[in-house]
């Protein structure tokens, strides 16, 4: 986990203290740590999903796939990138596609 990229891409110490609730003195406990908790992380990725989570999480992204697959967090980090220019392409939904199949069987013709 890359925590001093982590709270620089969130806006750096005083935005992270005043997202999360918590002094100076545990931002730097962060720092020394190199560890930010589990729920500090989910909210930063709900907050900024545009940012590249897998190279800022390391070997820690696992645990956090729930939270970057979401169909809101996805849908807002593609609309944010489309936004910025970037090239992102949309994955298809394969349930939402299988849901549309079996719907447009299911109907008489």
């Amino acid at each position: 986990m890359n925590v001093s990229a982590i709270i620089e891409a969130m806006g750096g110490r005083p935005s992270v203290a005043r997202l999360t609730g918590v002094k100076a003195a545990q931002i730097s406990h962060m720092f020394t740590r190199k560890y930010i908790p589990s729920h500090h992380i989910r909210l930063f990725i709900a907050l900024r999903p545009e940012l590249n989570w897998d190279e800022l999480l390391n070997a820690n992204t696992l645990e956090y796939i729930p939270v970057l697959m979401d169909k809101g967090v996805r849908d807002i980090r593609y609309a944010r990138l489309r936004v910025r220019g970037v090239n992102a392409c949309k994955p298809v939904d394969v349930q939402t596609e299988n849901n549309a199949a079996e719907s447009a069987a299911d109907t008489p013709q």
